[in-house]
């Protein structure tokens, strides 16, 4: 195996010399396989490969078993390479909206969502005139929770009502 090849194309380059061998008639078995894909791999499979070796029946493995394992310890390497890299280089972009998390600040998509709701919120609420019972302009005098509730008279006794200049 090569630095720069991929398991997968190690593994088709394998499955093909493996092929040309048997339609000449030689009989290889999956253990010779294992064994040969063990053995070529480069430095940076060593400690799956380790593992593999010590934890795994190597009589029983097959070769599509091998390069499955394989395949996950290439892609976990990468992974952990690309996020290293990007937390070497982040872009201006990634650092500020992460600034803004961090800070507990509103992003343009928090305003955007919260101006949305807001309009919603508005559409429902309606302005009338000064309600001649307590003087607020949320509902109409007819529909003045203090009109039905009590009897004018003991309201204004009571000073619940704001005094009107008559």
């Amino acid at each position: 195996m090569e630095d720069s090849e991929t398991t997968k194309d190690y593994y088709s380059r394998i499955k093909e010399l493996v092929n040309q061998m048997r339609t000449y008639g030689e009989n290889i078995i999956d253990k010779k396989i294992v064994q040969k894909v063990l053995i070529t791999c480069t430095k940076k499979y060593d400690s799956i490969i380790f593992a593999i070796e010590e934890f795994k029946d190597l009589e029983k493995l097959t070769p599509t078993e091998i390069i499955g394992s394989l395949e996950a310890y290439e892609k976990r390497l990468n992974r952990q390479i690309e996020n290293t890299t990007e937390n070497e280089f982040p872009s201006k972009t990634n650092m500020w909206s992460k600034k803004l998390k961090e800070s507990g600040r509103k992003t343009i998509e928090n305003f955007k969502n919260q101006n949305q709701n807001q309009d919603k919120h508005f559409e429902n609420k309606r302005i009338f005139p000064p309600c001649g019972i307590c003087n607020r302009k949320s509902h109409l005098e007819k529909d003045c929770c203090l009109k039905k509730n009590h009897n004018i008279e003991t309201i204004k006794n009571q000073g619940m009502l704001k005094k009107s200049a008559n």
